[in-house]
């Protein structure tokens, strides 16, 4: 695992204790997210496939990787996401937006700890963290 995010998660988990409140499905629940950053890199957005994450009703999570749409059913414990039954649609992904589509798989397929602010959400996973920003529908 790479030296910056065994520090970014220890922090995380270090200051979850302390500082960060508890995130509750409400509190990610009807709201449009859009990827920012994965490991600090920018994440580029297309205004014809967004590299987007909602989660709705019974913690339905839904998205897309910027390539390819999934599905699944999430849970909350603790601050920490974890996604059943992804479901990924099966149209190739070209080479240079497969990072982004693994990171953004591997993360939530493997669960990951989330930090919430008023306009951000964190998911810090085992080998990425991915920041995205609120983005909603109707304003």
């Amino acid at each position: 695992m790479r030296p910056v995010v065994c520090l970014w998660l220890l922090l995380l988990l270090l200051g979850g204790c302390q500082f960060a409140p508890l995130v509750s499905p409400a509190d990610l629940q009807h709201h449009h997210w859009l990827l920012i950053s994965i490991n600090g890199a920018e994440v580029p957005q297309s205004a014809t496939n967004m590299v987007d994450l909602e989660i709705g009703e019974k913690m339905t999570v839904n998205g897309n990787t910027g390539c390819r749409q999934f599905i699944g059913k999430g849970q909350l414990d603790a601050n920490r996401l974890s996604i059943t039954s992804l479901y990924v649609t099966g149209q190739n992904c070209a080479p240079n937006k497969a990072w982004i589509e693994k990171a953004i798989l591997t993360t939530l397929r493997s669960g990951a700890m989330l930090q919430r602010t008023n306009n951000d959400l964190t998911l810090a996973g085992q080998n990425y963290i991915l920041k995205y920003q609120l983005a909603d529908w109707v304003h």
